[in-house]
């Protein structure tokens, strides 16, 4: 893989740059900043990969959590054939993670060598060997370091240090199998950036690994991976993401996982964060609800708005409406479609009074309209 920045910005640290040259998918490039597609078990939540081509028949990069497809590392092991042909991905570019950003990670189950997966069959606990066998296994595009990013805003002193203790152990072993290893000879390897919400403890971290040869960072260990996220101070993760960046060599690919909110995604990709993951749209699905992102003022929805997002130049300047309610009793007559003028097939084909029934009647076609 390799990353190209294209464009800095005069007035941030935000910049466009370009993800191409996979050994796999040499006809694919990426523009970011990125949305990776958030899966589980490899499939996008509620869609299957033929309702996926009516959403976008572009090319796509999607999120493989480790806690939804540890249970294929056997079969992989066996059929020797790579998580995209596994999954029936082999046209998407994947990416593999450690844990799951909309699924919370219980706190306390961490060790030394060792990091707690929390997958359907329970609690499993994998080291670097064991999780570099997978990552052999999957042969993904790109993949991340294993790292102990179990702390958040309210983590001690002594939580950090041993994140950081056992995060450098962990990331010196897997990049050494990754240097060594035939099955992992093209694929990325991004590292975990650690230090809790201590400015000089990421400071001291990320110049300890930015010299590696690695293709990317990830600041780990911001929250507890939930839907939570959204709801987040930016003020506290600000200091820690401006800093971090400061120490990144610029054609490195820079990410943030989480249920993070539209406002702090475009505030993010401001500080020079490259890359996210689609995990907060998925989240606003099981809750029921709806994104409508106006063009203009003239496509604002209805406003029984849950939030309110302060548009960027692309926008009209001033506040709009981005997410509604489809389970609201209001909707049982509303014969509109989510969004005027919006080209998908569920605003082309079905309207919020037919989704409002579909959600009342707990019908699982219900979410993957909402998907859609």
């Amino acid at each position: 893989m390799k990353f190209v920045i294209d464009t800095i910005s005069n007035s941030s640290l935000s910049r466009i740059g370009t993800l191409k040259n996979f050994h796999r998918l040499p006809q694919i490039s990426f523009e970011t900043p990125i949305l990776f597609m958030y899966s589980k078990g490899g499939c996008i939540p509620h869609l299957t990969h033929d309702v996926l081509q009516y959403v976008s028949k572009e090319y796509q990069a999607i999120q493989v959590p480790l806690p939804s497809t540890i249970s294929c590392h056997h079969p992989l092991t066996k059929s020797q054939e790579g998580i995209a042909d596994f999954i029936g991905m082999r046209e998407y570019l994947v990416y593999c993670s450690v844990q799951d950003p909309a699924i919370p990670s219980p706190a306390g189950y961490n060790t030394m060598d060792k990091v707690s997966i929390w997958c359907k069959s329970g609690k499993e606990h994998v080291d670097s060997d064991r999780y570099m066998d997978i990552m052999e296994a999957f042969k993904p595009d790109i993949y991340q370091c294993l790292g102990d990013g179990e702390t958040n805003v309210d983590s001690t002193n002594k939580r950090i240090q041993k994140s950081i203790k056992r995060s450098l152990h962990m990331f010196h072993r897997c990049l050494e199998r990754h240097k060594k290893s035939e099955a992992l000879k093209n694929s990325a390897f991004i590292a975990l950036l650690q230090g809790g919400y201590d400015v000089e403890e990421r400071v001291n971290y990320a110049k300890e690994i930015a010299g590696s040869p690695i293709d990317g960072f990830v600041i780990d260990g911001l929250h507890d991976n939930s839907p939570g996220v959204e709801f987040f101070d930016f003020d506290k993760v600000k200091p820690i993401v401006t800093e971090s960046v400061k120490e990144f060599p610029e054609d490195k690919l820079r990410i943030v996982h989480g249920c993070w909110s539209p406002e702090t995604v475009l505030k993010l990709v401001e500080l020079g964060i490259d890359a996210f993951d689609s995990s907060f749209p998925f989240a606003v699905t099981e809750r029921g609800a709806a994104l409508t992102f106006p063009y203009k003022a003239s496509d604002v929805c209805d406003a029984d708005v849950n939030h309110k997002v302060p548009v960027t130049e692309d926008f009209v300047k001033e506040e709009h409406s981005y997410e509604i309610n489809l389970g609201d009793s209001k909707y049982t007559e509303d014969f509109q479609p989510i969004l005027k003028d919006c080209q998908c097939l569920c605003c082309k084909k079905h309207t919020r009074a037919y989704i409002n029934h579909l959600l009342l009647s707990k019908e699982l076609l219900a979410r993957v309209l909402l998907m859609m």
